[in-house]
């Protein structure tokens, strides 16, 4: 260690000095030393040249700290310096813009580093892709999708996961369908909880209670285990509707039959969905909820 704590400058060994202070770099982002990291390579610019590896280096250290702004100016810097910026570069800028705010900047990235033919891969498009459904921009989010297949790039559970987690954001519960049984033709993936609950999410957005229940008890089938997320969705698909036994059924079932506490969104849910059906339902909701444990 150096004076006041520092960490101390490198040791090449057998590896050239840039890859050395390259690591270096790397190993203060990850310290969240960040701001010596910058301090660093900046210091080390003034001297000699700093390779590309030194700037993605701190780039990433930058958007693990959610300093983008510094992230956009130090890839800004390094064009000035004429350092041509590698996938390695645009994978750290998306990864730093990955916010609500900022999917404009990530879609930009995204297609820069295509126009400049560099091998984008199915964590870039994801990231991307979550980003724009965080940010309720359903259709650049699915536009997104719909790109991957034209550059023969595989969606993988999680680009699907949050694909169909868009199509929330925008009562798209046909198109979040198509996507989840899309998913399940292919034989290199298994739909887990996230996926299955993303589905369901969607489908009680559009109120399609028979067909959140078949995919509930699809889930069983597979044997994957329904968690109070998928109950309460499940018992929230059946508000609005004629469905209000159904809920009750349901939230009997997850405690006595599958041992899945209800809390409080589930017994909310519930009543809800008696409200528009039978009141005697919804009485005896509200007459069990002390009764039934919560977490």
């Amino acid at each position: 260690m150096g004076r006041n704590g520092e960490k101390s400058r490198p040791n090449c060994g057998s590896i050239s000095p840039e890859a050395s202070f390259s690591q270096w770099l790397s190993g203060l982002g990850k310290q969240s030393q960040w701001q010596q990291a910058v301090q660093e390579l900046l210091s080390q610019r003034q001297r000699h040249d700093v390779s590309a590896s030194a700037y993605n280096s701190v780039i990433g250290a930058s958007g693990k700290a959610a300093a983008w702004i510094l992230a956009i100016a130090l890839s800004q810097q390094m064009q000035m310096d004429r350092i041509l910026p590698s996938v390695v570069t645009h994978s750290a800028l998306i990864n730093a813009c990955d916010g609500i705010s900022l999917w404009a900047r990530c879609c930009g990235i995204l297609s820069v580093a295509r126009n400049r033919r560099f091998e984008v891969n199915v964590v870039h498009y994801t990231s991307v892709l979550h980003t724009c459904g965080q940010a309720a921009q359903v259709q650049r989010a699915l536009g997104i999708f719909d790109d991957m297949e034209s550059q023969v790039v595989q969606p993988n559970l999680m680009t699907f996961g949050a694909a169909i987690a868009a199509c929330t954001k925008d009562f798209q519960w046909q198109r979040a369908l198509t996507l989840f049984e899309s998913m399940q033709r292919d034989q290199n993936l298994l739909p887990n909880i996230v996926c299955y609950n993303a589905a369901l999410s969607a489908l009680e957005k559009g109120r399609q209670a028979e067909l959140a229940m078949e995919t509930l008890t699809e889930m069983r089938s597979q044997s994957i285990s329904p968690d109070v997320v998928s109950y309460s969705t499940v018992i929230s698909a059946c508000e609005g509707s004629s469905f209000w036994s159904t809920a009750l059924s349901t939230l009997v079932e997850m405690q006595s039959i599958h041992a899945v506490r209800p809390n409080l969104v589930t017994f909310s849910a519930a009543i809800s969905a008696c409200e528009e059906g039978d009141m005697r339902g919804r009485n005896m909701m509200k007459r069990d909820q002390p009764m039934m444990k919560l977490d």
